[in-house]
């Protein structure tokens, strides 16, 4: 008897075939006796702790990750490096703040420091992959194929491809990010780009790809840029598929879009939290913010915490199916993201100058196979630590290069709580120039400093804001002028470390 050819059938098998055009069909290989464990990383863009109710979110927006904790360690006080995508990834995969990758804006990391990286830190003898929804963070990864054996195509896990790809077919992932910057990003519709057959023949293959989930995304699925559409499922599907017969032990990062806006939720949860009756703290509006209205925010937000349902649900079936593989005795699973979300302050997502506890604080779950039993850190730590505790994890040695630490427990060192943590927005930064216009928060002990530099909006003024972060976790009392030495010791922390990294290129 012939059984039914699903969609679902029908794209597990195109994802599998860049599989084929990236890398030769291969049989796992891991040799006995070894203490190198595959590492697989999973970023949900712009995720914020915020909204997850192991961090306290009153929302139920991760039911199935609330209950595959049991041998997790949680961090609950990690903080990004950046706010947006561009040098958020970075941080994370270089292992360095933005004045040292220099990626503070669109563009990829310096060349000087594309050796400076996760793939190249584990070598060759680690099988090492890469893949991202996101064209921002695509092009980092694209600055380190040569430190990668499979290199996904960012359009290979979507639902139609740009017209770029046959075009440019050894570069896709550059002209995909040149096509979203400077054509679709920025509404550039003019003759020069003939939008009118441009619109024509891609709206209408986008559409036609969209149609089909009609049923199951009520406001249309996601989309990147003018309707370039994906499903989560299609990468995850990848990965359930791929992942045992790649070359073991391997190194594989991927980076998936939801719940990064537009906020799309699939049908089983779309209006799932409306008239909840959730209530949250009003804060006035920032200086450096817009100025969205209330309700407008309160609708954002629901829509948002129903969007991370569907990242729940997706990352359980890729957590079951490891479970049940030979993969689960020895694969370790990173869960974390590049950036959060905010919904205060007259600001709706995350571009902004803004560097609250809602967009840079976000979720590191950690999955070893080796651990037993859940363990949760408070510690503030930060996504430089990444790097350094998964090579410390399979006794590789950490470049010196690297500005993160191993994380705790991993670290058998004392816990250094007044450890200096900085998250940076500098995008209108050139590549090597210093920084003179930027947001920095400098993190010690249980204070937070933010420094609001450069800025228009300023009128030739210097912000400061000083939290602290256990009494006052929502950042509403600014302390700065009522502890002047905090104050004091902190600015001259932060301004000497900004002296210190603008010195070369002054």
């Amino acid at each position: 008897m012939s059984e039914k050819f699903s969609r679902r059938d029908f794209l597990k098998l195109s994802a599998m075939l860049p599989m084929v055009k990236v890398v030769p069909a291969l049989e796992p290989v891991l040799e006995a006796g070894t203490d190198k464990k595959n590492t697989l990383v999973i970023v949900f863009d712009a995720w914020s702790a915020y909204h997850l109710p192991v961090y306290g979110y009153p929302r139920t927006t991760t039911p199935y990750l609330s209950s595959m904790l049991d041998n997790a360690i949680v961090y609950h006080n990690h903080i990004s490096a950046a706010n947006f995508t561009t040098p958020g990834t970075a941080s994370l995969l270089t292992g360095t703040y933005s004045w040292t990758h220099r990626a503070f804006n669109h563009d990829a990391p310096a060349q000087s420091v594309s050796g400076h990286n996760i793939f190249h830190a584990f070598g060759s003898q680690y099988h090492r992959v890469g893949y991202s929804h996101n064209p921002l963070a695509a092009h980092i990864i694209h600055r380190f194929m040569d430190d990668l054996e499979t290199y996904i195509p960012t359009q290979d896990l979507y639902l139609t491809k740009l017209w770029t790809d046959n075009l440019f077919p050894n570069d896709s992932d550059i002209a995909v990010l040149s096509n979203f910057i400077t054509f679709e990003q920025q509404n550039n519709w003019n003759s020069l780009f003939l939008s009118e057959i441009y619109k024509l023949i891609i709206f209408r293959k986008r559409e036609a790809a969209a149609a089909a989930y009609k049923d199951e995304f009520p406001n249309g699925p996601p989309f990147i840029t003018r309707n370039n559409y994906y499903v989560l499922e299609t990468g995850i599907d990848w990965l359930i598929d791929n992942l045992q017969n790649l070359p073991q032990p391997f190194v594989a990062y991927f980076h998936f879009l939801p719940p990064h806006q537009p906020y799309k939720p699939p049908v089983q949860f779309d209006g799932r939290f409306e008239d909840d009756g959730r209530e949250f703290p009003q804060k006035p509006f920032h200086v450096l913010a817009g100025s969205d209205q209330d309700e407008k925010t309160l609708q954002r937000r629901q829509q948002y915490d129903e969007y991370i349902p569907y990242v729940d649900e997706e990352f359980h079936r890729l957590f079951t199916s490891l479970g049940d593989s030979p993969l689960a005795e020895n694969t370790r699973l990173v869960l974390t993201s590049d950036h959060g979300e905010m919904f205060e302050r007259g600001l709706i997502g995350h571009t902004t100058p803004l560097l609250f506890e809602p967009v840079v604080r976000v979720p590191l779950m950690i999955f070893d196979p080796g651990h037993k039993g859940r363990v949760d850190v408070t510690s503030r730590t930060s996504s430089l630590d990444l790097l350094p505790t998964l090579l410390h994890l399979n006794n590789e040695p950490v470049p010196e290069w690297v500005e993160g630490q191993v994380l705790p427990p991993f670290n058998d060192q004392p816990v250094d709580e007044e450890r200096q943590i900085y998250s940076v927005q500098a995008k209108d930064t050139p590549k090597f120039a210093p920084i003179e216009t930027a947001s920095i928060s400098l993190y010690q002990g249980p204070y937070k400093l933010t420094y609001y530099f450069g800025y228009d909006k300023l009128a030739g003024e210097e912000l400061f804001e000083l939290y602290h972060m256990e009494d006052d976790p929502e950042e509403l009392d600014n302390l700065y002028t009522s502890l002047p030495e905090i104050a004091a010791s902190m600015t001259e922390t932060l301004q000497a470390k900004l002296a210190e990294v603008n010195e070369p290129y002054r």
